[in-house]
């Protein structure tokens, strides 16, 4: 093993350790270290030590490796997954620890918007599918059924930009990879439960098409619309020759059918 080699295992080991000794520093520096294990590694300490920040996360999602860019999206995701203040806290401090949205909030949601749209055409299939889950935690997100300020405000702004679903659409009718239509098709459903039903079509064609992965992830995705041409495609897929398809489609019609 070469000494460079050795070298790079220390820095990743300083920097997985920094997480459970608190040392910031250590990972601050590592996210800009020209090996992309350890800036994936940088990512997670802070993010463990609760010290990350946006414009980290942005920069991050816009790196030239692509397990860099999972990482910042899959943490993106985590936030807003757990369900806590996270996405809060996260919106409203800047990398020197001031709110850095007080003066112009849109300015990182914009940010964002921009990084998400990259990243969901990137040519690596698990960076489509990490940018197209996170945008779907997002617009799950929720604290005691209520949106709650700057996280309110960010899914308005993102619900208020039809290029997100623009994007999951175009992936959903042109892209080869069933991973990434899953996860495209998925998120179209997030947005349907918002009322954004420009997507339904599209969620439709999915469900009667494709491989059973993506036919599945469809026919789930359909429970966040309100239309009439729902049930006749659950009807149909009842008797799709895939049993998980046919168990969702059966398992949604009764939700819709008490």
């Amino acid at each position: 093993m070469s000494n460079e080699s050795n070298i790079k295992k220390l820095r990743r080991r300083d920097v997985a350790e920094s997480a459970y000794l608190g040392n910031k520093e250590i990972a601050i520096r590592a996210v800009s270290d020209l090996d992309p294990k350890v800036r994936a590694s940088g990512l997670s300490s802070l993010f463990k030590q609760g010290a990350i920040d946006i414009e980290t996360l942005i920069k991050s999602a816009n790196d030239q490796d692509a397990l860099v860019q999972v990482r910042a999206l899959d943490l993106i995701g985590d936030l807003f997954l757990n369900g806590s203040d996270g996405p809060e806290a996260l919106l409203s401090k800047s990398k020197t620890g001031a709110n850095c949205l007080n003066s112009s909030p849109k300015d990182v949601f914009n940010s964002l918007l921009i990084a998400f749209l990259k990243v969901a055409f990137a040519s690596d299939p698990l960076v489509v599918v990490a940018a197209f889950s996170a945008i779907g935690e997002i617009f799950s997100y929720e604290v005691n059924g209520q949106k709650e300020g700057l996280t309110r405000d960010l899914i308005e702004f993102l619900l208020a930009d039809n290029s997100l679903v623009e994007a999951a659409i175009e992936i959903c009718n042109t892209h080869k990879d069933p991973r990434c239509i899953e996860a495209a098709v998925a998120s179209l459903g997030v947005f349907g439960s918002k009322g954004v039903s420009v997507g339904l079509d599209t969620v439709i064609l999915v469900a009667q098409d494709g491989v059973p992965a993506t036919r599945r992830r469809a026919i789930l995705a359909l429970s966040g619309f309100d239309d009439p041409k729902i049930e006749p495609v659950l009807e149909k897929a009842l008797l799709d020759k895939d049993w998980q398809v046919r168990q969702c489609a059966e398992d949604i019609l009764g939700a819709f059918n008490p």
